[in-house]
């Protein structure tokens, strides 16, 4: 029996593209960080330990500190992932399926983008639990600009749609508390250059 010929299947060049998107706030970001001391109180919860009815003394200006991100260098920082994840949430505004864009592209570089900008503290009356109110203190940057490193892949994604996806992003999901996608106003921002470099500090 003669053998078959084999067929030699050629696989389409996957076509990486390596850019960084600058990006810069149109509206003040407002840091969320959990802090050392609510993940003992929660980690405490899951532990079956009883609540402390003595009232804790606060230190709103700890509390103000231990709201932002720092980055190993000291500088201000945000999770870098959370600008993917506000892209992919504004896939379906522009016709893309959330999980074509989740796999279109990756974030690469450190895991806390460096924030440009100076904080200030920011005081917010909430409610919590039942109804009760409390405050909160939280780290406000009221000018901030960013870079986000990222590698995408020109054969699923353009260039012209990855950065139409950050500019809807920007605009109606955007980034940390109160932030659009969470019915508040903070966190957003327009994309003001795109350059050709693969890291960004």
């Amino acid at each position: 029996m003669a053998a078959k010929n084999s067929e030699i299947i050629e696989l389409p060049e996957l076509k990486q593209r390596e850019i960084v998107i600058h990006l810069r706030g149109t509206s003040p970001l407002l840091m969320h960080r959990f802090s050392e001391k609510a993940k003992r109180k929660m980690l405490g919860s899951m532990q079956g330990e009883a609540k402390s009815s003595k009232h804790e003394k606060r230190d709103p200006v700890k509390e103000y500190e231990e709201s932002m991100y720092i980055r190993p260098d000291g500088t201000h920082g945000f999770p870098a992932l959370a600008f993917k994840n506000a892209v992919v949430t504004a896939a379906n505004d522009a016709g893309i399926q959330k999980v074509l864009a989740r796999r279109a592209f990756h974030v690469t570089g450190p895991e806390l983008v460096k924030i440009e900008g100076e904080p200030r503290m920011r005081e917010d009356a909430v409610t919590v639990g039942r109804g009760s109110a409390d405050l909160r203190y939280r780290a406000e940057f009221v000018e901030w600009s960013t870079k986000i490193s990222l590698v995408f892949n020109a054969g699923v994604i353009s260039l012209e749609q990855l950065l139409n996806l950050f500019r809807i992003a920007g605009f109606g999901v955007g980034v940390g508390d109160w932030r659009p996608e969470k019915n508040g106003v903070h966190g957003t921002w327009e994309v003001v250059e795109v350059t050709q470099n693969d890291s960004a500090k």
